[in-house]
């Protein structure tokens, strides 16, 4: 594991020149008073890709690196789909730092977070020959502090010393015996249980100075694979999730050994498949308790003996394949139960359920009682079904069907004025668990602007074929009258459930520089007929700018991305159920 990617160490050295009155003039004494050393410890460390072992090869990397996702059928009006994601796609991408990836890094990124829960860690000490020394057993508190479970700080005289730290993350202090050995001893981890973590630092060789307070700043890496498997019953709108039957997961090792000095971790013992248990049940979400392991799995399975939701019930093993898991990243398997994809109607409004989701089938604006898709209107005008054009981030209607040419600046001119981040989401939202900003979002109650990630697994969910297109392809050209045109999403569960989605265009705010697009006039209309263009509620987070969903005439005819500085256009909505 490369040292600079796996622990950080800051060493702060405040030294003061000794004056000699007798026969040295600004000599530095080494002297033979004992150090204090002031331990603390600043984070835990999780690797996102993983550079966690050598052996790991790319191919094996490149399987783990992926969210893996399988669907499995669950009865006949429901179906279950599995994902397996590592714990950092689940964050705030605030809480990740970046990291580097060469033909010799592995790792993409790394997160770092505070220890906050009361656990043990031994620190230990090598001299410059890697010769055992000594080890202290330090304490965590809840509130972070570290403390010496002795009362007494350590103490070295001036020399070159290798500091280790190592903790298996609970308040039970580690009793490995080292008497005799060096720090490239390989040792077995004889604490190591299924439910148990392995945490490690190495500062590398540094020296200690005489007269001098050290202080040592430790980050513990969490070295173990570890996964979580959440079952989510939300989708069935009330339904408890009532007994979850053996559960367990395949080819996995919970022993290990390791060398200190080369960080690196070696499975042992034979395979095992570790029965994963569900503390809580009778409740819509249940969360296991993790299993942590010690090799890179891959091509592993999870199976599940049976499963009650509500009424719904499945006696047939439920079998999740080609699961691949990397030593020291910590894994989420998120099984859904979803009703399988239907037209329904939510609080008095037409909506469909794809994937899980609820969409509306009108554009926010449109009248909700038209039809939806006019299917029975060959030569349709959908114009009726635009609904109205909103500014990123805002919930004043920049623009209407009828509007014509030139919108008006209106009374704020949100065209330039544009919105902030996170003005359609919520203090504590994140794109994967958007919280809806009611003071800007202009979707009705219990309804919002979706996210990127939302629209991602709309386009992943249904096809956008040129044949299902409505309008003639001759007629898939920018037009202010262009009302003929619109994309249809066909569900691929069920070809006769689809989304209508008109291709009305969108209003630009403007745009003088032709170094970065076309130069158009402020509040024209542009792209109708040709291009629809619709509103995410997630920023890109650079230059005013916002992601939105293109939707164009030809196969696969809809992508989402960010135009530049666009926060100001008047695009539509599609509101999604909260």
């Amino acid at each position: 594991m490369k040292n600079n990617l796996t622990i950080t160490l800051f060493i702060i050295l405040f030294t003061s020149v000794l004056q000699s009155c007798s026969t040295k003039n600004d000599a530095f004494d080494l002297g033979n008073d004992l150090i204090t050393l002031d331990v603390s410890v600043s984070s835990q460390e999780v690797d996102d890709l993983g550079d966690l072992v050598p052996q790991i090869d790319d191919a094996d990397l490149h399987k783990a690196a992926k969210v893996q996702r399988q669907e499995v059928s669950f009865d006949r009006e429901h179906y279950i789909v599995a994902e397996l994601k590592q714990e950092s796609e689940l964050l705030n991408t605030a809480s990740i730092e970046s990291g580097g990836r060469d033909k010799n890094e592995k790792i993409a990124a790394i997160k770092r977070d505070p220890i906050a829960r009361a656990i043990k860690f031994r620190l230990i000490v090598y001299n410059k020959n890697g010769d055992f020394l000594q080890s202290k057993i330090y304490n965590i508190s809840t509130s972070g502090a570290v403390t010496p479970e002795d009362g007494q700080p350590l103490s070295l005289l001036s020399d070159q010393y290798t500091f280790v730290a190592y903790s298996y993350n609970n308040n039970i202090a580690p009793s490995e015996s080292l008497n005799g050995t060096k720090i490239n001893t390989t040792f077995n981890l004889s604490a190591l249980t299924e439910t148990s973590d392995f945490m490690l630092f190495n500062s590398g060789l540094i020296s200690v100075s005489h007269n001098q307070t050290t202080k040592l700043n430790i980050i513990l890496k969490h070295m173990l694979s570890k996964i979580t498997v959440v079952v989510d019953a939300t989708a069935t709108n009330g339904y408890l999730i009532r007994n979850i039957g053996t559960a367990r997961l395949t080819s996995s090792r919970t022993g290990a050994s390791v060398n200190f000095e080369s960080q690196i971790l070696t499975p042992t013992g034979g395979t095992v498949n570790p029965t994963i248990s569900f503390p809580t049940l009778n409740t819509s979400v249940v969360t296991s308790t993790p299993i942590s392991v010690t090799n890179n799995i891959t091509n592993g399975s999870l199976s599940i003996g049976s499963l009650n939701i509500g009424p719904l019930t499945s006696n047939t093993a439920l079998n999740f394949a080609n699961i691949n898991l990397l030593p020291g990243v910590h894994y989420r398997l998120i099984i859904k139960v979803n009703p399988k994809d239907a037209f329904l109607t939510e609080s008095g409004i037409p909506a469909v359920r794809i994937n899980g989701k609820i969409w509306m089938r009108h554009n926010l604006g449109a009248n909700t009682t038209s039809d939806a898709d006019l299917l029975n209107s060959p030569n349709a005008n959908f114009q009726s079904l635009f609904g109205n054009y909103y500014h990123w981030g805002r919930n004043v209607i920049a623009a209407t069907p009828e509007t014509g040419a030139t919108a008006n600046a209106g009374a704020n001119n949100y065209w330039s004025n544009v919105a902030s981040d996170r003005a359609w989401m919520g203090t504590n939202g994140t794109v994967n668990n958007p919280i809806k900003n009611t003071t800007n979002d202009p979707c009705p109650s219990n309804w919002r602007v979706p996210t990127v990630l939302e629209w991602n697994d709309l386009i992943n969910s249904t096809t956008q074929l040129a044949e299902d297109n409505r309008g003639a392809s001759a007629n898939w050209t920018a037009a202010n009258n262009r009302y003929t045109n619109a994309k249809v999403f066909r569900s691929k569960r069920d070809r006769n459930v689809i989304l209508t989605f008109p291709i009305s265009g969108y209003y630009h705010a403007g745009n003088t520089d032709a170094n970065i697009g076309p130069v158009v006039s402020a509040r024209t209309l542009v792209e109708r007929g040709l291009r629809g263009a619709y509103w995410t509620s997630t920023e890109s987070g650079t230059d005013n700018t916002a992601n939105r969903v293109l939707m164009s005439i030809s196969d696969n005819g809809a992508i989402t991305g960010y135009g530049i500085r666009n926060r100001g256009f008047g695009l539509n909505i599609r509101c999604i159920r909260q």
